[in-house]
């Protein structure tokens, strides 16, 4: 765990050592208050709510969908769509151009740490970035926050998040070029965030982001293995 731990540390590090994290930190921060502000009109809410859930394939229940905080978890779904290619991109490759990749993996740590530490720094940048929207909806003045709402719509988008990332890094593994791996990942990432579409707990989209994590672990501690191996 401690390895882990320092991976994980390492790679936060990482993020915010380079544009991308502040960048990306940034640019949800704007995005997600403009949203949130279009939110407390209600004519602009009703013109922005049709196109933004049929872009996402977003598809909640009658009974939440004129709810406010739906504009913004069906922001925050096409914004996954594009930051964790983002953020993904650079977990192996990166290793690869600063020639980091052979004392990694030299070093005492197993594969399962070099997994679970830079999945779980991933799936912490990823977390931020999502809550910014949910602290901002929470703290605007002109609403009281639905708690209940706000939880059974995000819960979902934590879980599939999870299982993006995870099939993200295995991805990264298999190419030297962050662009690729983005690219790749996107592929994966847009199908899977329009299956996911239900806008609450569902046990079969649980059940398929759980599926997609462990995969995408199992693939990359083999993925990683092989690359020991020819060192």
């Amino acid at each position: 765990m401690r390895n882990t731990l320092a991976i994980c540390r390492r790679e936060l590090r990482g993020y915010f050592a380079t544009a991308i994290g502040r960048v990306l930190l940034v640019l949800a921060t704007v995005l997600f208050a403009l949203m949130v502000y279009a939110t407390s009109d209600d004519t602009l809410r009703v013109r922005i709510a049709g196109p933004l859930f049929a872009l996402t394939g977003f598809r909640p229940s009658q009974e939440l969908r004129p709810h406010p905080v739906l504009l913004v978890v069906g922001f925050a779904r096409i914004l996954a769509m594009y930051i964790i290619p983002m953020i993904t991109m650079r977990l192996f490759p990166e290793e690869t151009q600063t020639r980091t990749i052979e004392l990694l993996l030299t070093s005492p740590v197993t594969e399962t740490n070099i997994v679970l530490g830079k999945w779980l720094a991933a799936f912490s940048l990823y977390g931020l970035l999502i809550a910014l929207g949910a602290a901002e909806y929470v703290v605007a003045p002109w609403r009281e926050p639905n708690w209940a709402v706000l939880l059974t719509t995000y819960t979902p988008l934590v879980f599939i998040g999870g299982g993006l990332l995870a099939m993200g890094e295995c991805i990264s593994t298999f190419t030297k070029h962050q662009i690729t791996a983005a690219a790749a990942c996107l592929v994966v990432a847009v199908p899977v965030l329009k299956y996911c579409n239900t806008g609450l707990v569902h046990t079969t989209d649980f059940g398929l982001c759980v599926l997609l994590t462990v995969l995408g672990w199992l693939l990359t501690v083999r993925s990683i293995h092989a690359l020991r191996n020819h060192l």
